[in-house]
């Protein structure tokens, strides 16, 4: 599983239906991200996500992403015990 920011290009995000069809939710483009729900819950991924046309993605893996994700939490932690509430 990885987390996935899209560098350029767009993509469609859909769910299947109860009725086996597939739904679109979302479009995302350039700057935007998806995978970290997965990651989060430890879940299967909620939508299918379609690439339209030619997509430049960057991607981390499950540690690297536990691991920002943990950083971020003391950061702010560090920070808020320094300032207070800004």
């Amino acid at each position: 599983d990885k987390f996935y920011f899209i560098k350029e290009g767009n993509v469609v995000c859909t769910k299947l239906q109860d009725d086996g069809t597939a739904k679109e939710v979302k479009r995302l483009t350039n700057g935007d991200y998806f995978g970290e729900l997965a990651l989060l819950t430890e879940k299967p991924r909620q939508a299918t996500i379609t690439a339209e046309g030619k997509l430049s993605c960057l991607s981390i893996n499950r540690d690297t992403f536990s691991r920002l994700v943990c950083m971020k939490k003391l950061l702010y932690t560090l920070i808020k015990e320094k300032y207070g509430d800004i």
